[in-house]
């Protein structure tokens, strides 16, 4: 392990085998020079908590060193994904406008998912449908979910639609992606 630098990204937190592998940094032969990098703070911090949980687990079974074991982490560095500069389009719309072009009221509560939407890795859609559900049969005005990202290929388009007919105080706005 002292004869070369591991470097590793993380990609998504949210799969069994993602924190699973993450745990596993506190075991396994990483250095302090190697390093696990973070394409943002919010990833860090959850990084930073999955080992923080696992390092308490094997403190508090074996007795080992609490500052021993953080010792032995890998660099955190946070190195946002880069965007290719044509990819960003920037609109001199008010929101006014931008919400009547997306055929939106003004009284209306708008919420925005922005990421890819992978069923497979990324996204477990129906805890936040179902929050969002209850929240609008709350308010006392319409509410709007715009998930804006690209969709998986094949696109989950047919899996996200049954699950949204189950939420019908929500109104779907879906931009990006196949549908």
């Amino acid at each position: 392990s002292a004869a070369f630098c591991l470097i590793g990204q993380i990609h998504t937190l949210s799969t069994p085998a993602a924190l699973g592998h993450l745990q596993d940094l506190v075991t396994e032969p990483v250095q302090p020079w190697d390093a696990l990098i973070c394409s943002s703070r919010a990833g860090r911090d959850a990084v930073e908590q999955v080992l923080d949980a696992r390092e308490d687990q094997i403190q508090w079974r074996t007795g080992a060193s609490a500052s021993r074991l953080r010792g032995q982490r890998p660099r955190l560095p946070v190195i946002p994904l880069p965007l290719p500069a044509d990819s960003l389009h920037t609109s001199k719309l008010s929101s006014l406008q931008a919400r009547h072009q997306l055929g939106i009221a003004p009284d209306h509560a708008v919420v925005l998912w922005l990421g890819r939407l992978s069923l497979l890795t990324k996204m477990d859609p129906w805890p936040t449908y179902v929050v969002l559900e209850r929240v609008a049969r709350q308010l006392r005005r319409p509410l709007v979910f715009i998930e804006c990202g690209p969709d998986d290929k094949p696109s989950p388009h047919e899996a996200l639609e049954s699950l949204r007919r189950l939420c019908p105080s929500v109104r779907f706005l879906r931009l990006g992606g196949s549908k």
